[in-house]
């Protein structure tokens, strides 16, 4: 049986490239690796790229091309999910969180679905949550004063055109913003108060609700799923965008 690659690497090759990277604390694109929690490149793999190895499972409806045309390099969540079994935040409440991957939209059908889920599985309150309807997006998280809030991002998106999103999540201002291909679209007007944890509440799920009823993401792919335990800047973001 052929052994599956990773960015052209054997598995373990493929660690050992990533661990040297990580030692330098910068991406080959140059981008700040500081304060990063996983990485999914999501390149016919369920791989974590990061610093702390915490690969997904599941199976997605397949894998795609990405924005930059290379095949079987970005994942479909039609109708499927993905899930890790580990606790990345080690269980503890989170101050800061920056969350940025790539989205494409690829039908107008599109029910009020998971995109991705940091919470316990069977539980309805999230860490930090961002759901996908039609025409918003739906943020929920529930943070260290024990408010569950939530709150709506109007959008547009064209179909069959890929995007760059970021959630950024500031506790030292209270606020979350929403980028669109590296532009700031959206401040919450609900505060936001750092995220808590409870038990088993921080595990990554990609196109699952947490709830024991679960939603399916219908209609997208997703392309280099990242998480920081920080606060990124606009520059960092913008080169996220051009990476």
């Amino acid at each position: 049986m052929p052994i599956k690659l990773v960015n052209g690497h054997t598995p373990l090759k493929e660690r050992y490239r990533m661990f040297v990277i990580n030692q330098h604390n910068i991406s080959p694109g140059g981008i700040s690796r500081n304060g990063l929690v996983v990485e999914y490149k999501l390149d016919n793999s369920l791989v974590d790229t990061g610093p702390n190895g915490y690969d997904l499972a599941g199976s997605p409806a397949g894998y795609v091309n990405n924005r930059k045309a290379s095949a079987n390099s970005a994942i479909n969540l039609t109708e499927s999910y993905v899930y890790g079994d580990d606790y990345i935040f080690g269980g503890a409440n989170i101050d800061n969180i920056t969350v940025s991957f790539w989205l494409y939209k690829i039908t107008t059908k599109i029910e009020t679905a998971n995109l991705f889920s940091i919470a316990a599985f069977a539980q309805s309150v999230a860490m930090f949550r961002v759901n996908w309807g039609n025409s918003v997006f739906i943020l929920r998280w529930n943070d260290q004063t024990n408010n569950d809030t939530s709150e709506n991002w109007s959008y547009t998106q064209s179909l069959n055109t890929w995007y760059h999103l970021c959630f950024v999540c500031n506790k030292s201002d209270k606020k979350i913003y929403g980028y669109l291909n590296g532009s700031l679209l959206f401040t919450s007007t609900n505060e936001f108060n750092g995220c808590k944890w409870y038990s088993g509440g921080d595990l990554l799920q990609l196109g699952r609700n947490s709830s024991s009823s679960p939603a399916y993401l219908s209609g997208g792919y997703i392309d280099d799923f990242r998480i920081y335990e920080r606060v990124l800047t606009t520059d960092e973001i913008t080169a996220l965008y051009n990476e």
